[in-house]
């Protein structure tokens, strides 16, 4: 089944394939070309835009951004480009999700405050893959540094939550929810406290249906590496800080039920990147017993935690970007069945060139129901993808 919309008003679910574990493959990267004049894609994100069942990516090159639609034999369309008009010199974050309630995905990207207030545009999908002109909302002097949807006030509309930097002397940082009011519009912003970084993830981690936020603290707090944010009711205002296993600031984090008990865990990496913290979640918004697995790649990015090998359990996706190999990589950790995990049992699967920028996605290349990845190649012009097959 392909995305797409319905009469009934529910949307039909992404395919799933029956392929065993074992026969799950990822192969060498094919490069499909894109020349964007060398140009840093800061924005790199996957997810099917037309129906087709394949995952399609949004990439922003300055002010642009360049929907590519994958074709039958995994190559790209002519590139689609959309100009946010005051966006800046770059657009640094977008998420794609359905924000008028039509099962068509829409993009949502903030504006640059460098160039007037803030704002958040979205492009509402047409339905086949393109997009009208940017709806625009205010959402203030704010430069953000990161963006996720979800619905934080439980009133079935997506909202988005933006790690902001104001453009005054100060610099502060804070996050803001912008309540989602239908058609791609939002309310006013609401601001709410200082996570200190940017990669941060929202969940239910207390199962009371409203999202709450998870990131890294940084150097900035003291004795505080991850700050877990509960919400009461769609609002914030209680902080529980945790520490880490090592003496460097976290870097990003993901959520997901990763020992199958009910209840959403807490994957966090530290800043050199060897090192995977993942706390287990109690159900009730508090983390207990953290697993810690030493001795990952050096630098790697976290990308996503998902099930890559059809097995029903969600591993954890990293990205090298080169910087101390020869070539650049998707590094697997495979949960082992359990919720655990092993510096030695992941696999290595090359990426092309050295890539400096991270320009990375996950998703469904091949319209198989099996999960892939994809790069910016920068220094080949291209787009690396790894789709997954079934061997059998």
């Amino acid at each position: 089944m392909h995305a797409g919309g319905d009469s009934s008003g529910t949307c039909p679910q992404p395919q799933t394939s029956t392929c065993a574990a074992a026969d799950v493959l990822l192969g060498v990267p094919a490069p499909a070309a894109y020349d964007n004049g060398g140009s840093v894609v800061p924005a790199f994100h996957a997810g099917d835009l037309n129906g087709d069942g394949k995952a399609d990516l949004v990439l922003s090159i300055g002010s642009d951004l360049d929907v590519l639609l994958t074709k039958a034999d995994g190559t790209f369309e002519k590139d689609a480009k959309y100009t946010i008009d005051g966006a800046g010199l770059n657009i640094y974050e977008l998420a794609i999700a359905d924000f008028d309630g039509d099962c068509k995905p829409d993009i949502v990207a903030p504006g640059d405050p460098g160039h007037g207030s803030g704002f958040l545009a979205v492009l509402r999908n047409k339905g086949d893959g393109t997009f009208e002109a940017a709806k625009e909302t205010e959402i203030g002097p704010h430069g953000v540094l990161a963006l996720r949807v979800a619905d934080f006030n439980n009133d079935g509309k997506p909202d988005v939550a933006l790690q902001t930097q104001d453009n005054t002397a100060s610099m502060s940082t804070e996050v803001i929810i912008a309540i989602g009011s239908g058609g791609g519009a939002f309310a006013s912003a609401a601001t709410h406290f200082d996570l200190g970084m940017a990669n941060f993830a929202v969940g239910d981690l207390n199962n009371d249906g409203f999202p709450d936020i998870v990131g890294p603290s940084g150097w900035n707090v003291a004795m505080e590496d991850l700050v877990v944010a509960i919400s009461k009711n769609g609002q914030f205002s209680e902080r529980t800080p945790y520490r880490s296993s090592a003496d460097h600031p976290g870097d990003a984090t993901a959520i997901a039920d990763i020992d199958h008990d009910g209840k959403l865990d807490v994957v966090m990496t530290v800043a050199n990147g060897t090192i995977l913290n993942i706390y287990h979640g109690n159900g009730d918004g508090m983390l207990g017993d953290r697993d810690v697995v030493e001795g990952l790649p050096y630098a790697g990015k976290l990308t996503g935690v998902v099930d890559m090998n059809n097995d029903g359990w969600p591993d954890v996706v990293f990205y090298n970007s080169g910087a101390m190999t020869t070539l650049s990589e998707f590094d697997v950790f495979y949960n082992d069945g359990k919720g655990k995990f092993s510096a030695e049992g992941y696999a290595k699967y090359p990426a092309g060139s050295p890539n400096p920028y991270d320009s990375r996605a996950i998703g469904d290349f091949g319209g198989n129901g099996l999960t892939g990845v994809a790069a910016w190649n920068m220094q080949t012009s291209s787009i690396d993808v790894i789709a997954a097959t079934c061997k059998k």
